[in-house]
């Protein structure tokens, strides 16, 4: 009885954590959050300046997902995927412009 009580707030949870994400791919990222993650958090390690240089390393999408993800782990951050995918999106429409693909268009 103990597992099958278990595995149901197991499955409670996962459906919650389903649901929550859902509806934040339904809404779309919150741009306006990710600018206030990204001023509370990053602007504690650099300036803006980073990501408009002439040499910039984030040449792609996904090589912004992974600086994020590098950055949110050096600063301690502990943000949801969807504070996550705010503060990429917020970086990707505010300074960089990759589509969804992977090539560089900024």
């Amino acid at each position: 009885m103990k597992i099958s009580a278990g595995l149901g707030i197991a499955a409670g949870a996962a459906a919650l954590l389903c649901a929550s994400l859902t509806v934040h791919a339904a809404k779309g990222p919150d741009i306006a959050r990710g600018k206030q993650l990204h001023n509370q958090s990053c602007l504690s390690c650099h300036n803006p300046s980073v990501y408009t240089r002439p040499n910039h390393k984030v040449r792609s999408l996904a090589a912004l997902r992974t600086q994020v993800a590098g950055c949110r782990q050096a600063v301690g951050v502990r943000w949801s995927p969807a504070e996550r995918a705010d503060v990429i999106d917020y970086l990707n429409r505010t300074f960089y412009h990759f589509g969804e693909g992977s090539g560089h268009h900024g």
